[in-house]
Order: structure tokens, then C-alpha cells, then sequence
């Protein structure tokens, strides 16, 4: 349904990696730089090649089934996949423990996201997800066999998710696109289902963005916009404190999203709460 090119780029920050420092730099650390320097030396060249290009944008097409043939001896494009496959593994860890921390702080991300993604039953296509993050629930729409595409303004953010949705194999389900949410430029009524998980509180014009997202939304479709509830706020403001970063809440909260909602023509509202989430469903009449 969605074509694009859905690679992210790869930087090689092996002087950071290996925490160099002073003057002296020992002989294993030296190989491994050596070898690490010269895998990205090979990757680069695939990164460019305009055969190589061509084989990531159609991977499904003749030719790019031909090129997975000739990859197999291909330098390369064997230097490109493995460095590819340790940002996929480098992202999964980070991504990991961050949820790990959240949960020992009483904050179950997979739990939460299954609550908000179930919350208005199935989701009919075309779907967007509005705030794409790291990705989570994006992949957890993927993963139930939907496509969809999902919009952000961070670009580093979207390379992250694209290589989460990587590691669960969805990523061929799922276009990335880097669009403000309070004017997204498609059309009206393109989507059947909207769903935006946790992004409220970061949007600068929440009420722009809500009524965006209800001109794209289709007669008889669903909008779900979901946020953390004061609990879920609590844990995530102190992993963000233990990692010497700030948790800013700029856009408004559910509540007020819901007394925005009654405004909008042919809006049918209800809230859920569950999973630390507080869940605002607003359909739209046919």
C-alpha cells in the first residue's frame, strides 16, 4: 500500500564505543578499532553504490531478489548488512533496558501499549500513528499484521524506530515519515484509524494537532489519543532524571483533549483507563 525507502542511516561512533582517552591506546583496543574503521570503510562504499540503492528501496522486485543472490559475495554489501545488524542489536539493548528501568518503577511499557492499541477493538486501514517516539507502537500494530505509517518531527527518533521495527521484521509494514502533526498535508479522510500513544503532552499546539487529526480521520473511523496517567508520568519524569535528562510536558492533558473533542462535529467521545494510560476514543458519525 505505502512505497519508501524505509533504511536508516548508520554513523560509526567507534571512538565513543571504546571509550578512547590520553595518548596511549592499547594493542586490542588498536585491532578492534582497526577492524571496526575498516568494516565501515567497506559499508560506506554500499551505502553509495547505486546498485546497492536501488536494492534497498525494491527488495522485493527481480532485481533486488537477484542482488540478495550476489550480496552473498559481495564484500560490501556483507560489511553494510553487518553493520546494519549491530545498530539493530545496539538499539534493541538500549531500548530493553530502558524498559526494564521503567518497570522496576512500576511502569509496564508493553503492557501499556497493548492497552492502548486494543482499547477501540480492531483497527481498520489505513492506519497512522501520530508521534512516533521510538517506535513502540508502531511495531505493536505491525506485529498484529496491519500496515500503517507513522509521522515525527524528531529524524533521529525515526532511524531509532525504523531500527526497532527491524529487529521484531515489521519494518517493511510500516512507513516513516517526518511530518508535524498539526499539518501532515495529506488529504481529508485518508485514514480509517488514528492513533496517537503518549505523544500528547509533547505536542506545542495540542488542539491544532487533534483537529488535524480529525479532518484525516474517514466518516465511521476511530481516533484514539492516549497519554500517561499521573503515575506513568511519575516513573517516566524519573528514568529521564536518572539518565540526566528532562521530561518537559508541554501540550495539554486528556481531559482537556476531551473537552476539546465535544466541540468537533460528528464526535462520539469515551475514555478508558488502564496500564497507567489514560485513553480518549472519539469516532466519527458516518
Amino acid at each position: 500500500m505505502f512505497a519508501e525507502n524505509n533504511d536508516a542511516d548508520i554513523i560509526c561512533t567507534v571512538c565513543a564505543k571504546y571509550g578512547f582517552g590520553g595518548t596511549t591506546i592499547p594493542g586490542h583496543k588498536m585491532r578492534t578499532l582497526i577492524k571496526d574503521l575498516f568494516l565501515q570503510l567497506l559499508a560506506s562504499v554500499c551505502w553509495i553504490c547505486p546498485l546497492c540503492i536501488v536494492r534497498r528501496l525494491f527488495p522485493d522486485s527481480i532485481y533486488g531478489r537477484f542482488m540478495r543472490v550476489l550480496e552473498r559475495v559481495c564484500p560490501f554489501c556483507w560489511a553494510y548488512d553487518r553493520r546494519r545488524r549491530e545498530s539493530v542489536r545496539a538499539n534493541f539493548e538500549h531500548c530493553a533496558s530502558r524498559r526494564e528501568a521503567l518497570l522496576k518503577l512500576g511502569y509496564d511499557q508493553e503492557a501499556a501499549v497493548r492497552f492502548v492499541t486494543g482499547s477501540a477493538g480492531y483497527l481498520e486501514g489505513p492506519i497512522l500513528d501520530v508521534g512516533t517516539g521510538a517506535g513502540h507502537c508502531a511495531v505493536a500494530i505491525a506485529k498484529l499484521g496491519h500496515s500503517l505509517m507513522t509521522i515525527d518531527t524528531d529524524g533521529a527518533q525515526i532511524g531509532k524506530a525504523k531500527l526497532f521495527a527491524e529487529h521484531y521484521g515489521v519494518v517493511d509494514k510500516i512507513v516513516f515519515r517526518k511530518r508535524p502533526a498539526d499539518a501532515m498535508g495529506f488529504a481529508p479522510a485518508s485514514f480509517a484509524s488514528i492513533i496517537s500513544y503518549n505523544a500528547l503532552h509533547h505536542f506545542e499546539k495540542p488542539y491544532e494537532v487533534i483537529d488535524e487529526l480529525w479532518r484525516l480521520l474517514r466518516p465511521g473511523g476511530v481516533l484514539i489519543v492516549s497519554d500517561l496517567d499521573e503515575t506513568g508520568f511519575a516513573a517516566v519524569e524519573k528514568m529521564h532524571v536518572a539518565e540526566g535528562k528532562t521530561h518537559p510536558r508541554l501540550g495539554a492533558t486528556v481531559t482537556e483533549a476531551a473537552a476539546h473533542a465535544g466541540a468537533l462535529q460528528g464526535c462520539s467521545a469515551s475514555r478508558r483507563q488502564g496500564a497507567h494510560q489514560d485513553v480518549l476514543i472519539m469516532r466519527k458519525s458516518t
